[in-house]
């Protein structure tokens, strides 16, 4: 069985295996565009919390697998990584532990299949001792102050900021979608007990964009 760093270091080892998988398929898409081939996308989810793990199946075949809730969320993060246009989704736990070693970014407040609690969402976005766009992470600060607007129900506050990062980053996918949906509750106010959770029946769920 898999030896565990204790949950900080296992949650780092994991954000950044998933950046590995990141550059790797980023190396092998420039390859196969050369050679005329369809660029190859993949989704990642993040979570940490408690699992059952063991060798589950009968004597005569049996795998290693865990199991429990902590892994059904990550799977659903997965899947959530299509309907925000990101290919790296963190749970909220996950976030935390990773935070002080990576640049994350605010995804949505969600609600998945079989959850009764929301949970945040974060994007992974890399690592603090690489090189990283420095215009990006300043003007990243618009963007989390429009989310925060976007959450206590300010939208007309979230429209200007998150209309401030689109200047400069104009195909950011999660700041077209969330203006999107300011714009729409600007004009069509929501009452006082909306609570920014989106909430999904489905294990498997539409891309960034489409209709609510």
């Amino acid at each position: 069985m898999a030896r565990s760093d204790g949950v900080e270091n296992d949650a780092k080892l994991a954000a950044r295996a998933a950046m590995g998988m990141r550059h790797e398929l980023k190396l092998l898409n420039e390859r196969w565009k050369t050679e005329g081939s369809p660029p190859l996308g993949i989704g990642i989810g993040i979570n940490q919390g408690d699992v059952l793990a063991g060798n589950i199946g009968s004597s005569e075949r049996a795998d290693l697998t865990v199991i429990g809730d902590a892994v059904n969320l990550g799977s659903r993060l997965e899947g959530l990584t299509r309907t925000y246009g990101v290919d790296i989704l963190l749970g909220a736990s996950a976030t935390e532990l990773v935070r002080d070693e990576f640049y994350v970014r605010s995804v949505a407040r969600v609600q998945v299949k079989g959850k009764t609690k929301p949970v945040d969402v974060s994007a992974l976005l890399g690592a603090r001792n690489e090189p990283f766009d420095e215009e990006f992470l300043k003007l990243l600060e618009s963007y989390e102050e429009g989310m925060q607007k976007f959450r206590a129900r300010d939208f007309i506050g979230a429209k200007i900021l998150l209309s401030q990062f689109l200047e400069f980053y104009p195909a950011d996918a999660l700041a077209r979608l969330y203006l999107g949906r300011a714009t729409e509750y600007a004009t069509q106010p929501t009452d006082e007990t909306w609570t920014a959770i989106e909430v999904f029946h489905k294990k498997r769920v539409w891309r960034a964009g489409d209709s609510r």
